[in-house]
């Protein structure tokens, strides 16, 4: 089997994204498997860049557009909104020049500024071959918006968009969603969801309800993910192995949509909640992401910026015994996978990959969305049980993400699923 990814980025700091992590499952099980994309710093040769020898980077445009437009004159930052255009004149003959095999299917994630639908379209009919679209956001079921929110126009045909203060029925997710919908129409696509809230959000979009929804949690490599002792791990990072850690990551703390804010205020609401209780000054904070400026917390905490690699990253979960997800909106996060799978209880508001992977009483807790009281109730009743109490749960975790989300246990299943998408679209064409 020939499989082509295309995704935007391929950086050595993003190592965990799905694209890779199917690439390498697929080149595992012997198969012949290439990454196209626009920018990236991974060298390997089965990973292709658009942007060698190029005089103009990519995207400069795309970006500086985004935030002048989206940004300063539509006044919206909590919402990442871009359209279909291609204003870096990224063009399906550059990507064909750099294609030397014919693929036997073609597998897309995040694609924004680099491969639009008719980008993807144009490559599928010259290899009149079928598409797997990997959801990592829901932009491909909107009309411009990679998180929704609230808004529900993306079930019928967008437009009166709130993330573009629109109230036109004829706005600029109207006019995106149009042609996504011309090309979505002429594409065989199946659409890869990452947890069961995503499944059913692309059920109800009016892109891509008629086609078939396969739920795929995320993979995380297990050799790498994997439990470690918490105290052999702090006493080398230099963290104290005397007390309780809560473990909190984003990319972006300042994004709304992680819930940054919703942790500060349970993390207050904990305080207050033990204050005549020894764990108080037992509790130690561990934050990871960009854009944090350092604020007042209740408990003391150690900060860091940036984490090279994905080894650095799993460090953070071996250290701690909680990692606390507050994200309000989100696709996955990645991270629950990654905890479950490090043996670490998840403390996560209701939404996203957090149902398929945290169960009460056994993997973490799940606290009723932007309910912060609840997420501090859920924070102390971890923290609050024994170690041999921890202990289960850590090993509930670790089956648990075995079965669910290692790589080891979606080798078969992926390439049944490919091998299935490959078949049927060889029989429609031949019954034809």
């Amino acid at each position: 089997m020939k499989v082509l990814h295309l995704n935007t980025y391929t950086y050595n700091k993003s190592l965990s994204f799905p694209h890779y992590q199917f690439h390498k499952i697929l080149l595992k099980n012997g198969h012949e498997s290439f990454i196209i994309s626009a920018k990236g710093d991974v060298k390997e040769n089965e990973i292709i860049y658009l942007n060698e020898k190029r005089v103009f980077p990519y995207f400069d445009i795309s970006r500086f557009v985004r935030k002048l437009y989206f940004e300063k004159y539509k006044k919206n930052r909590n919402n990442y909104f871009f359209p279909e255009w291609n204003l870096d004149f990224v063009t399906t003959k550059q990507i064909l020049k750099k294609i030397k095999i014919k693929p036997d299917i073609i597998m897309v994630y995040w694609t924004k500024f680099a491969f639009n639908q008719k980008i993807i379209y144009e490559l599928s009919t010259f290899f009149s071959i079928p598409v797997i679209c990997v959801m990592v956001d829901m932009a491909p079921m909107t009309g411009g918006c990679h998180y929704a929110f609230d808004c529900e126009r993306y079930f019928e045909r967008c437009g009166k968009c709130p993330a573009l203060n629109s109230n036109k029925d004829d706005d600029l997710s109207r006019k995106t969603w149009e042609f996504k919908k011309k090309y979505l129409d002429m594409t065989d696509l199946t659409v890869l969801a990452a947890s069961d809230i995503l499944s059913k959000q692309v059920s109800k979009s009016s892109l891509l309800c008629d086609k078939k929804i396969e739920k795929f949690l995320n993979s995380v490599n297990e050799q790498i993910f994997v439990p470690q002792d918490k105290f052999l791990i702090r006493d080398k990072m230099n963290l104290p192995c005397d007390r309780k850690i809560v473990f909190f990551g984003a990319a972006s703390i300042k994004e709304k949509r992680k819930g940054f804010s919703y942790f500060k205020k349970a993390l207050e609401i904990l305080y207050k909640n033990l204050e005549k209780d020894k764990l108080k000054d037992n509790i130690f904070l561990l934050i990871v992401g960009n854009n944090f400026d350092k604020c007042k917390l209740p408990f003391e905490y150690k900060y860091y910026s940036y984490l090279r690699t994905e080894a650095d990253l799993s460090k953070m979960y071996q250290a701690c015994d909680l990692f606390v997800c507050p994200s309000i909106e989100d696709s996955g996060p990645l991270m629950i996978n990654q905890s479950i799978l490090s043996g670490r209880p998840v403390v996560s508001f209701d939404m996203g990959v957090a149902r398929d992977l945290v169960y009460n009483g056994k993997t973490g807790y799940i606290a009723e969305l932007k309910n912060s009281s609840d997420l501090a109730f859920g924070i102390q009743s971890i923290l609050s049980m024994s170690e041999i109490e921890w202990n289960c749960y850590s090993m509930n975790c670790r089956k648990l993400g075995m079965e669910k989300c290692s790589t080891s246990s979606q080798n078969e299943r992926l390439e049944s699923l490919l091998n299935q998408v490959i078949k049927n679209f060889k029989d429609k064409r031949y019954s034809k």
